[in-house]
């Protein structure tokens, strides 16, 4: 079973467990620009938390979706030369 940990949840502590996965697809979203320049961007998911409620049991947001956090890092690669990315 994964561990509960507690976190600060918006100024709330909430007890968490950590959700292991496996990345299926990391896709690329690409942009240009008028000038012929560029950016390649992408989120890579680093954790995911479920939110637990105070039965331990997973939370749920009000419109009923389960509650998680995902923590990611945004890695952004620009092309200023106008040769496209």
């Amino acid at each position: 079973m994964a561990e509960v940990r507690t976190i600060d949840v918006n100024g709330e502590e909430r007890q968490v467990i950590e959700l292991p996965f496996e990345i299926r697809r990391e896709a690329w979203a690409e942009y240009t620009f008028a000038d012929g320049g560029g950016v390649r961007f992408k989120a890579v998911v680093k954790r995911i938390w479920q939110v637990l409620d105070d039965q331990g049991n997973p939370a749920h947001l009000d419109n009923g979706d389960v509650f998680l956090i995902v923590e990611s890092q945004n890695l952004v690669v620009a092309d200023t030369s106008g040769k496209g990315v």
